[in-house]
């Protein structure tokens, strides 16, 4: 029988492109200030500890998206208020993007274990 040698297909990689409304708050002082020390203050990713795992954090989500602000400072008080910050790893923090993309939730702050395991591909 004949053998036809095929590439392997990898998947396409798209890169990340953030919101340009949400530019500004990212490139400001105070959230960078406000970044570095939550991370410093919270080192793993609470969504991880929560499925007894320990992860490292590498993103910091917002529970309630900021941008949802009816006024720019409504919208600075979302993006700055520590209360409305969670320590994420970046599979974590890509799950709860998913989740409120598919459900449009108003807050999101977990995974379930299904979701979780589906994103650490925990089968």
């Amino acid at each position: 029988m004949p053998y036809i040698k095929r590439k392997e297909v990898k998947p396409k990689e798209v890169p990340y492109k953030r919101d340009n409304k949400s530019t500004d708050f990212y490139n400001s002082a105070a959230w960078k200030r406000l970044r570095d020390t939550f991370t410093k203050e919270h080192p793993l990713c609470s969504i991880c500890i929560e499925h007894n795992r320990v992860t490292p954090t590498t993103q910091i989500h917002h529970a309630i998206p900021f941008l949802r602000g009816h006024s720019i400072e409504e919208q600075w008080n979302l993006f700055l208020d520590e209360k409305n910050l969670i320590p994420v790893c970046d599979k974590c923090h890509t799950a709860l993007h998913v989740k409120d993309n598919m459900y449009h939730l108003g807050r999101l702050d977990n995974l379930t274990d299904k979701e979780y395991n589906y994103a650490h591909c925990i089968i």
